[in-house]
């Protein structure tokens, strides 16, 4: 009915954890899946809003087994354009999870800070690391394929673990990160998001 606004169609499906198939992870599966699900949801509601499902920031990666655990976003992004994505979304989802650096630096315009105990946007360039690289590479690669959509930003934000005793597996970033600077990061990437006019919707994700 009129309660379902939008719905976001999986997430981080570059990901095996997040897509655990036979096939592996096979951008026009998800394409696929898309595609069923805004033609049965536009049948019941052509107006609830069809998001495809957020990638997750990410380099590929191989295991020692030969399974492919991740696939780089912008070349899993490619592979569903490629299969029909944009036919088949109102809005294109996205995520990014800040890390320790602010939301208007691009990932090869990135300043050493000596004193940051995660290192990887600072030793190991990649775009992936970067809010404001990510998106705007999204954003562009829709304009190249003849899109108009904007972007969901369903996850955004930067974790800090300044008032909490410390920081879980994988997250080590939150170390570095005060609650000064997630404030004001949070505020810059809202203003940035705002002027590029290629973003409809953004959900802080989360505060801690």
């Amino acid at each position: 009915g009129d309660d379902i606004h939008a719905i976001e169609v999986w997430n981080e499906q570059n990901l095996d954890r997040e897509w655990t198939s036979t096939r592996g992870l096979v951008a026009a599966d998800y394409v696929e899946l898309l595609r069923r699900t805004y033609e049965a949801v536009k049948a019941i509601n052509p107006d609830i809003i069809i998001i495809s499902g957020a990638l997750a920031p990410s380099g590929g990666w191989t295991e020692p087994d030969g399974r492919v655990s991740a696939i780089d976003d912008f070349t899993y992004f490619d592979a569903m354009i490629e299969a029909g994505l944009l036919n088949y979304a109102d809005c294109v989802g996205a995520h990014h999870n800040g890390y320790n650096i602010g939301p208007s630096v691009r990932w090869d315009a990135v300043e050493n800070d000596p004193t940051a105990s995660f290192r990887g946007p600072f030793d190991n360039p990649h775009h992936s690391w970067s809010f404001r690289s990510t998106l705007e590479t999204y954003a562009n690669r829709i304009q190249l394929a003849g899109g108009d959509q904007k972007l969901c930003v369903t996850e955004f934000g930067w974790a800090s673990t300044e008032d909490l005793d410390g920081s879980p597996a994988g997250f080590g970033f939150a170390d570095d990160n005060t609650l000064e600077e997630q404030a004001t990061w949070t505020i810059e990437a809202l203003n940035l998001m705002e002027s590029w006019d290629t973003v409809w919707l953004a959900f802080i994700w989360n505060f801690n």
